[in-house]
């Protein structure tokens, strides 16, 4: 297993380290699934992105831009 020695801000790493506890796991598991949770999705998009070039079905990306209601 590789070692990766680091610095996160304060905030962060407190934050981090409560969101662990309340998982009932440790920080280092923590991190690890956050990076592994990460590396999956950025590995996903080209394969994703080919899919939709090659799909004959249109996509459209549609933006909810709020609206006041009067």
């Amino acid at each position: 297993m590789g070692v990766i020695s680091g610095r996160l801000p304060e905030s962060l790493h407190q934050l981090a380290r409560d969101i662990a506890a309340q998982d009932r796991t440790s920080l280092s598991q923590f991190i690890a699934s956050a990076v592994a949770e990460k590396v999956s999705a950025l590995a996903a998009l080209p394969s994703m992105a080919a899919a939709l070039l090659l799909t004959k079905t249109p996509v459209a990306l549609v933006l909810a831009v709020p609206t006041a209601i009067k």
